[in-house]
């Protein structure tokens, strides 16, 4: 097992409390949701230093640690998942990389810290809806209640 597989089959161990192994579809065996889904794209957002863009969202690629560690290195482009065409591209990527610079870098991470910050505001607007409606609920109920 390589290094990327070994982490996240490490990491998808201790999420699910239970041993995983590198083929283990835990979405098929009912063990994963999709708030552990989020989990899961944020883990090896930090882990392997990658942006995930919304068109990187295909469940397909995360059912598995050997699916993930595929992603991760299509991503990184890494030359053991693309062959000598993704050899070239990594050589031209760190190229691209090293012109870009420190002002690369902190656009880069300023854009994924926006990314996350719209997940955030996403889920807290769909949590203060879900309050909201539960609040205007009860407060019809008691309206009906003092109404009897």
């Amino acid at each position: 097992m390589n290094d990327i597989t070994s982490q996240v089959t490490d990491f998808l161990s201790a999420a699910l409390r239970r041993p995983v192994e590198p083929d283990d579809d835990y979405f098929a065996q009912g063990l994963a949701d999709s708030l552990f889904a989020l989990e899961l794209v944020t883990f090896v957002e930090h882990r392997f230093a990658l942006t995930i863009e919304v068109e990187d969202l295909d469940l397909d690629s995360f059912r598995t640690a050997h699916r993930i560690t595929e992603f991760v290195r299509r991503k990184t482009g890494s030359p053991e998942a693309a062959g000598a065409e993704g050899a070239a591209g990594a050589q031209d990527a760190t190229g691209a990389e090293g012109a870009v610079g420190a002002e690369g870098a902190a656009g880069a991470e300023e854009a994924a810290g926006a990314e996350r910050a719209a997940r955030t505001e996403v889920a807290t607007g769909a949590e203060e809806a879900a309050r909201t409606e539960a609040g205007e609920t009860r407060e019809a109920g008691e309206a009906h209640a003092e109404g009897l």
